[in-house]
C-alpha cells in the first residue's frame, strides 16, 4: 500500500519548499536564497557560518566553497542549525556539514586535534549518507532520513541520541530495526522521528520527560511517544518537544520551567499535552526555552521564555500561554533558536527578533529586539508567493495519508481542473474539482515525487513511498 506524505510548496521544484529554507541554530542563523546557495550570520566561533572565518558576523555572509571543491554548495533545499554546527541538504540527496567537530559532527571521525572544526562545508560520507530526504541538527549530533525510510545518525551519543546502544561518539551509522520514517527532529541531546503512519518516536536523554513515554529514563533506541497519532510535524527544543497533528492542534511535552509547553503552568510533562488555546496551526518550532506556531492565516504565536524578547510581542515578560507576535502577517515559515526567532514572509523576506549577542538577528549590530526586524539579507529566500490570507482554503487529509487523498477545498475552486505531475513535469493524473469535499485515488502512482496543481496559483508537493 502506498503512503503519502504532504509538504507545502509553490513551484515544481524541491528548491522552493519554503518551509525548509531558514534555520536558527543556538546563536547563529541560516537561510537559503532562491539561487540555492546558503547565507549565514551570528556566532562563528567554530566555523558554523561556513564563510572561511571563526568570527561572528552581524550581517549575512555567503557560505564558502565546499572543502576540496571549486564551488560553494548550490541546489540546497534544507538547512539545519545545531549548537555550533550547521547542516545542509542538497537536491541530489547529499549532505554537507560545517562548524565544530569535537564530537564528529562533520561525520568523518577526524576530530579533536586533527580537525576540531571546519569553517567551510564538508561533504558527509557520500557512499553511506546518500538519497537523503530530511536532516536535523542537535546539540552535538546529526540525523538524516534516507529515501527508504531508514535513519542515519552521527556525533555525540553519551545519552543515546544517535539511537545506538553505546556512549561512544559515532561515525555515520544506520539506526537498526527502525524504518518507515519521513521526518526527523533533534533536541539538544535527544532525537525525534515522524513515521509515515503519523506516529512519533524518540530516543536519547530524558531527564525532563522529553521522550514523551511517561518516564524520565534515557533510552538508547527509538521508542514510540505515548498516545500521539496523526502527527504531521515535529520539533525538538532544549529538553522539550512540540508536535503538530493533522487537525491543526499542537501538542507539547518535556521541560516547562519557562512555560514553553504553553499550557499555562510551569510543570513538566512526561507525556504529550494539548496546547488548548491554539487551532488552525500549519507549522511549529521549538527553541531553547520558547516556542513558535504559525497559524493558517499567516500570523505567528509564541510562548515561553522572553528575557531577550524572543516572543516578539514588544515586552520582555514570560508567557505561559501563546501570544501573537507583534506586527507580523503573511508568514509562511518559522524557526526558533536559543533565544531568537526567524520567520519568512510571503514576499521572500526574512524577519528576526530576540537575543542578538552574536549578531544572530543579522541587522548589523548586537542589539536585541523584542519586535520583528529585517536582517540585511541581499536575496529572497523564496520566490514570492501569494499571502496565505489571499489563497482560498485548501486542505489535504489525513496527513500522512494512504492510497486515497482526501481534499477539502472551498467553493472558489469548484469546477477548476486539477493535475498531478511527476518530478519531470509529465501529467500522470487529472480531474475536475466537483465538490468541496473530494477523494482522489492514487493507486496507480508508483513511489516517487509528485506535484498537485489546481487553478493557476496553488501547488502542493506530494512524496509517495511504497
Amino acid at each position: 500500500m502506498k503512503k503519502i506524505f504532504l509538504i507545502l510548496a509553490f513551484s515544481f521544484s524541491f528548491s522552493d519548499v519554503y518551509s525548509q529554507r531558514i534555520a536558527a541554530g543556538r546563536l547563529h542563523s541560516l537561510g537559503i536564497c532562491v539561487d540555492g546557495k546558503v547565507r549565514s550570520w551570528g556566532d562563528g566561533e567554530f566555523g558554523q557560518l561556513g564563510n572561511k572565518s571563526i568570527s561572528s558576523a552581524t550581517a549575512p555572509q555567503s557560505v564558502a566553497k565546499i572543502y576540496g571543491a571549486s564551488l560553494p554548495p548550490s541546489g540546497i533545499v534544507k538547512v539545519a542549525g545545531g549548537e555550533m554546527h550547521s547542516m545542509a541538504l542538497k537536491d541530489d540527496g547529499l549532505v554537507y556539514v560545517w562548524g565544530r567537530n569535537n564530537f564528529n559532527q562533520l561525520g568523518d571521525l577526524v576530530y579533536n586535534s586533527n580537525r576540531p572544526y571546519s569553517n567551510v562545508p564538508v561533504g558527509v560520507d557520500y557512499k553511506r549518507v546518500s538519497d537523503i530526504i530530511d536532516i536535523a541538527a542537535g546539540g552535538n549530533h546529526c540525523l538524516a532520513v534516507k529515501k527508504n525510510g531508514t535513519v542515519m545518525s552521527w556525533g555525540y551519543n553519551y545519552n543515546g541520541q544517535c539511537g545506538v546502544e553505546s556512549t561512544k561518539t559515532m561515525s555515520t551509522t544506520i539506526i537498526k530495526n527502525f524504518s518507515g520514517v519521513i521526518k526527523v527532529a533533534a533536541g539538544y541531546d535527544f532525537s525525534l522521528a515522524l513515521k509515515s503512519d503519523g506516529t512519533v518516536w524518540s530516543w536519547g536523554a530524558n531527564s525532563n520527560g522529553q521522550l514523551g513515554n511517561g518516564t524520565t529514563t534515557d533510552n538508547y533506541i527509538p521508542a514510540q511517544v505515548s498516545n500521539l497519532t496523526e502527527v504531521i510535524a515535529i520539533s525538538g527544543g532544549f529538553e522539550y518537544c512540540i508536535a503538530l497533528k493533522s487537525d491543526g492542534t499542537v501538542w507539547t511535552w518535556g521541560k516547562n520551567q519557562y512555560g514553553q509547553l504553553g499550557n499555562n503552568t510551569s510543570t513538566d510533562s512526561k507525556v504529550p499535552i494539548m496546547v488548548g488555546t491554539l487551532s488552525g496551526i500549519s507549522a511549529i518550532a521549538a527553541g531553547y526555552k520558547h516556542s513558535l506556531a504559525l497559524q493558517n492565516d499567516g500570523t505567528v504565536w509564541a510562548w515561553g521564555d522572553n528575557q531577550n524578547g524572543s516572543l516578539g510581542n514588544g515586552t520582555f515578560t514570560f508567557s505561559y500561554v501563546p501570544i501573537k507576535v507583534k506586527n507580523l502577517t503573511g508568514i509562511i515559515s518559522i524557526s526558533a533558536g536559543d533565544d531568537h526567532s526567524l520567520v519568512v514572509k510571503s514576499d521572500g523576506t526574512v524577519w528576526a527578533w530576540g537575543a542578538n549577542s552574536n549578531g544572530q538577528l543579522g541587522v548589523g549590530s548586537n542589539e536585541k529586539s523584542n519586535v520583528p526586524v529585517n536582517p540585511f539579507l541581499s536575496c529572497q529566500v523564496v520566490i514570492k508567493v501569494n499571502n496565505p490570507t489571499e489563497n482560498p482554503i485548501i486542505n489535504f487529509f489525513p496527513n500522512p495519508a494512504f492510497s486515497k487523498l482526501n481534499l477539502n477545498i472551498n467553493s472558489d475552486y469548484l469546477g477548476e481542473k486539477y493535475v498531478i505531475y511527476d518530478n519531470i513535469g509529465n501529467s500522470v493524473l487529472s480531474g475536475i474539482v466537483s465538490s468541496e469535499k473530494s477523494i482522489i485515488e492514487l493507486y496507480d502512482l508508483s513511489a516517487g515525487i509528485y506535484f498537485f496543481k489546481v487553478g493557476t496559483n496553488f501547488k502542493q508537493l506530494i512524496l509517495v513511498n511504497k
